[in-house]
């Protein structure tokens, strides 16, 4: 059975999150599949009772919380830099909010300082540290880089062309040239695609280096503050219709108060501003998958502020077309890269070869050295033992550096 190379490997697993980031949103619509009007779910002989009114809205609670649970999990999965470490306590609050849903903890927020709350909260943390060492660290060593203009101008295609021909020239010359020759080739044949690599992928600018400090820093208040935002509604009263905020009149805006649309409104801008970060600092191919995410709660945030009579419903099919839109760009890059893979995948080979055949040079070098060597040895006598020993010396030392 023939083994998966590493960038064909790669390439499937950078497939499967684009393909996930960018159908997950739609899971967030499952809501309108269930009863407005039933307060209990029931699956055969199973039934869920819950402390909402119906069951839509049950379930529109845990998808608020469930969705951008997993979207910043591959976040912090997929992500290199340090500054990831400050998703942990917006991973955990999501988790915890999902728990609060499902009426494990009932007393609102204080239950993320209760024993139950602390605890999980270890738990759940030391779970995705591990997971992320142990699991998707082998994920981030290496990292299919493409520059956009390499896609746009369908660069990727017409380079791999080029380098299949010649690598398929010379390996048909193979038999018919000497060993040396032969490598010459294909070393030169390695450096042309080596270059052609580094030309279509990424890298980053000396500035951006020096500024990566004061970037990264940018990032983690920015982390702070959406995690210290989830709190905010936590602060205003339930009931009031209308409050003041440093002069600014803040209306209930069609909820029921100032508190749930508050808490509606920060929910969704927490989301859009982790994705926002993500899009802007994903290193990978894939990272336009985001946009899908991006779109939807972005026009969900917009909604808050507007006349509409039902949330995260109907209404949201007037950003599908721009999310179809980034489908149909992810599905023809996503194909696109795939030359991108084998590219790496002839670089990987001709590494092989070559240092395969350098081996085999070595130790074509090796054997004919001994020979000599043994064979000088048996001519050694006190008649020429000068010349001799000066012979075997000369191959004793050429031995000695083959085998380095």
């Amino acid at each position: 059975m023939k083994i998966m190379s590493y960038w064909r490997y790669k390439y499937k697993q950078d497939v499967i999150i684009a393909t996930l980031i960018v159908i997950l949103p739609f899971f967030g619509y499952l809501h309108l599949m269930f009863s407005d009007k039933n307060s209990v779910i029931t699956f055969f002989d199973f039934h869920l009772e819950h402390w909402f009114n119906t069951n839509e809205v049950f379930i529109w609670m845990i998808l608020s919380d469930f969705l951008p649970l997993l979207l910043l999990l591959i976040m912090f999965f997929t992500s290199k830099p340090s500054w990831k470490y400050f998703l942990m306590p917006l991973l955990s609050l999501y988790l915890l909010g999902i728990f609060h849903t499902l009426d494990y903890f009932t007393n609102s927020y204080y239950y993320i300082v209760s024993i139950e709350g602390i605890s999980t909260i270890i738990l759940f943390s030391a779970i995705i540290l591990l997971m992320d060492s142990f699991i998707f660290k082998s994920y981030r060593d290496k990292i299919i880089e493409l520059k956009i203009k390499a896609l746009l101008l369908n660069k990727l295609k017409l380079d791999h062309e080029q380098v299949d021909y010649k690598i398929r020239s010379i390996r048909s010359e193979k038999t018919k040239i000497s060993i040396i020759h032969y490598l010459k080739k294909i070393y030169y044949l390695k450096i042309i695609l080596r270059n052609t690599l580094e030309n279509n992928s990424t890298n980053p600018t000396e500035a951006n280096k020096k500024s990566k400090r004061k970037i990264d820093l940018v990032i983690v208040l920015i982390l702070i503050s959406i995690t210290i935002l989830w709190f905010v509604d936590s602060q205003i009263p339930r009931g009031s219709l209308e409050m003041e905020f440093f002069g600014i009149k803040i209306s209930n805006n069609g909820f029921n108060d100032v508190h749930t649309f508050i808490w509606i409104a920060s929910r969704k801008l927490i989301v859009m501003v982790f994705l926002s970060l993500w899009l802007t600092t994903c290193q990978y191919w894939w990272k336009f998958a985001i946009l899908s995410p991006l779109l939807l709660f972005t026009y969900q945030f917009w909604e808050v502020f507007q006349n509409v009579r039902d949330m995260d419903a109907i209404g949201n099919s007037k950003v599908f077309p721009l999310v179809f839109l980034t489908v149909i760009f992810i599905t023809i890059a996503s194909r696109l890269v795939k030359y991108q893979t084998n590219l790496l995948e002839f670089h990987e080979s001709l590494n092989n070869e070559i240092d395969h055949i350098i081996e085999e040079l070595k130790h074509e070098k090796i054997v004919e050295s001994k020979r000599i060597y043994n064979s000088l040895k048996e001519q050694f006598s006190p008649k020429n033992n000068e010349e001799i020993l000066t012979r075997l010396i000369e191959i004793q030392d050429k031995l000695l550096r083959n085998l380095e």
